[in-house]
């Protein structure tokens, strides 16, 4: 509930890969970046539920479609706040195997129901090295307070 007594808006999330904003550069502004909706179809959508929000708040979670070094990550995770977006950075290595590899070996084919029932099903993550760092992000250490408090 609100102060004033009404129902508060339920949060939506939206997990996508990329989020659906144009990033300038922008030396003037704190983050580097001027930010915008993209113009696309699909944004398009986006924006509109964005508009709808006395019944839904909805939070959009995905990657931006630029690398940001981790020194700006801070100022531009806080601009896109003020979108309801919330950035997943990674660095180029990690965001060419998610891409070219879970996502299009994995993701679009079970989603589009291209299944390949005569081979394998079997994961094989390609980076053997990785693992105890994603264990160590996933499990404690290295996570940082994103702002939570968001969702609730």
């Amino acid at each position: 509930m609100t102060q004033q007594g009404e129902p508060r808006p339920k949060t939506v999330l939206i997990v996508l890969n990329v989020l659906p904003l144009v990033f300038e550069p922008n030396a003037s502004s704190p983050s580097g970046w001027d930010v915008s909706w993209a113009t696309s179809a699909t944004a398009t959508l986006y924006r509109t539920l964005v508009r709808d929000a006395d019944k839904y708040s909805p939070l959009f979670i995905g990657c931006p479609e630029i690398f940001v070094a981790k020194s700006e990550e801070a100022a531009l995770e806080k601009q896109l706040l003020k979108l309801r977006c919330v950035p997943v950075f990674l660095d180029p290595p990690v965001a060419h195997r998610y891409f070219q590899g879970f996502c299009k070996g994995v993701l679009w084919p079970v989603f589009h129901n291209v299944v390949d029932v005569y081979n394998s099903a079997e994961l094989q993550l390609d980076n053997v090295e990785e693992k105890p760092r994603v264990s160590k992000w996933w499990f404690g250490g290295e996570k940082e307070d994103t702002g939570s408090s968001i969702c609730s």
